[in-house]
């Protein structure tokens, strides 16, 4: 696929995977937005990938500001990849603490659920939003029961949204 000039935004692009898609993008000549959390970390990356091609922005897409002002600033986009997932409660059930398992639901659902809400309205009709889940989703470690239903909801998530933005196209991936 030729994205050639297409706008990219990538959600945890400051590392990892969401890095590695936006050295991807921008070697195909894409315009390239990387959204993370840490103001240093994207700095960081600015000064290594330098090209006009690249913006960074802060934010943290748990708040419904921030994402607000990411689609503000962007505008009309192409594809939207979602790689960030902090504050992931690895835990055994009998020792459930609720507040670091609504911080998981937060960073890897709520934040999914927001992203497409606001890129909704500005995404391109041949667009596509691409969201990185987990095999937990499916086989889940003995501490792992909020991983695995975070990533379950987030497949479940991304079948709804790919039903109600067509022909905006909406995955969910498992990568590993």
């Amino acid at each position: 696929m030729d994205i050639t000039n297409q706008k990219i935004i990538v959600v945890g692009g400051s590392s990892g995977m969401g890095l590695a898609v936006a050295r991807a993008a921008l070697a195909k000549e894409a315009e390239v937005f990387i959204v993370g959390r840490s103001p240093e970390r994207l700095a960081l990356v600015a000064s290594e990938l330098e090209t006009k091609r690249m913006q960074t922005i802060a934010a943290d897409v748990t708040r419904e500001d921030d994402v607000r002002r990411i689609f503000k600033q962007v505008g009309h986009f192409d594809h939207l990849v979602v790689t960030a997932a902090a504050d992931l409660a690895y835990q055994p059930i009998r020792e459930l603490d609720l507040d670091a398992a609504r911080k998981s639901i937060d960073s890897k659902l709520i934040a999914a659920l927001l992203l497409a809400k606001y890129a909704a309205a500005t995404i391109a009709e041949h667009g596509s939003i691409t969201f990185t889940a987990g095999i937990a989703a499916e086989r889940p470690m003995p501490s792992g029961a909020i991983v695995a239903m975070v990533n379950g909801a987030l497949f479940s998530l991304a079948y709804a949204l790919a039903v109600g933005l067509a022909p905006v196209r909406v995955n969910a991936i498992s990568p590993g």
